[in-house]
């Protein structure tokens, strides 16, 4: 874990307790999910926390300033914050010896100005440490899905099935959805990677499925899953994997896996009394193209069709 430190020598004059204190900053390691203590870092994660959440971050004082009599005591602020970086604040302000203070995220910072607050750690207004810059901004987790309609249409002289599905998410920050709009997420955007195995020919048909690229974040999509019109037997299923990543323009990150987002794409064609179709879409934990997710939530099954 990288910290920053600036150590200061007595001057020439008669030396304080504090004159030689060396002080050292830890970072603010947000995690994949969000956690407020203890993260491990991601890689492509850049550090940050949460508007309105919390992380805490361990700073060092060698030797302490507690000792009998002393009066000296470490003044802890972050700097540099604005409208453009982003504002945080952190708790205790004042400390004598090596305390774990709370970062508590503000402001969300502007795009293109991430990496920019800092701790910062001084003594008698001479300053003895930074922190590793960090960016304050909402990333999203747990992906869900629910059942929106069904698809059974000709689709450029094509017969396609399956179904729509509403999708929906959480920020990390902890904000409660307005009329479905998550506004925390204004700067974040989302993109769905599939994993598609060959199916069994017959009953099914290789057939692309639907793709899209980065969608902004703050509000639900609707999410199309069909398939070319199968034949009637043999009985057979097609399940493909499907999570999400998300980039952010406030601190920089692309391509980082959505926490919570595995999903299972299931068609099935089966004989109960004459050969039928159906659909579905559940949770599961997945690996897509190298990333690896928990499941999502999702529960989601159509009717089942006749082929015959």
């Amino acid at each position: 874990m990288s910290k920053t430190s600036v150590a200061h020598p007595p001057s020439g004059q008669a030396p304080k307790q504090g004159s030689n204190v060396r002080v050292t900053i830890g970072r603010v390691i947000r995690g994949n999910p969000y956690v407020d203590r203890d993260a491990k870092p991601v890689k492509g994660l850049p550090d940050s926390v949460p508007p309105g959440q919390t992380y805490q971050v361990e700073i060092v004082v060698d030797p302490p300033l507690n000792k009998p009599g002393s009066q000296d005591f470490i003044e802890v602020s972050i700097v540099e914050g604005s409208d453009e970086n982003g504002t945080a604040s952190v708790s205790p302000e004042k400390i004598t010896q090596t305390t774990k203070v709370t970062v508590t995220g503000g402001k969300q910072t502007s795009p293109k100005n991430g990496g920019k607050l800092k701790i910062q750690a001084s003594l008698g207004g001479k300053v003895l440490a930074l922190s590793p810059g960090f960016t304050v901004c909402a990333h999203p987790l747990n992906f869900r899905d629910v059942f929106d309609s069904d698809i059974n249409e000709t689709l450029q002289g094509k017969h396609v099935i399956g179904m729509h599905v509403l999708d929906s998410w959480d920020s990390d920050s902890g904000e409660v959805p307005l009329q479905g709009i998550l506004r925390d997420l204004n700067k974040v955007k989302i993109k769905e990677l599939l994993l598609e195995p060959k199916p069994k020919q017959p009953p099914f048909h290789d057939f692309p499925a639907d793709h899209s690229g980065y969608n902004l974040a703050i509000v639900a999509s609707v999410d199309r899953h069909s398939i070319l019109f199968p034949d009637a037997g043999p009985a057979a299923d097609w399940v493909k994997s499907q999570l999400s990543v998300y980039q952010c323009d406030r601190c920089g990150c692309t391509d980082i896996v959505m926490p919570n987002s595995g999903l299972l794409i299931k068609f099935h064609v089966f004989n109960d009394k004459g050969w039928k179709f159906f659909a579905e879409k559940v949770g599961a934990h997945v690996m897509v193209n190298g990333f690896t997710t928990a499941a999502g939530s999702a529960s989601v099954k159509t009717k089942p069709v006749p082929l015959e």
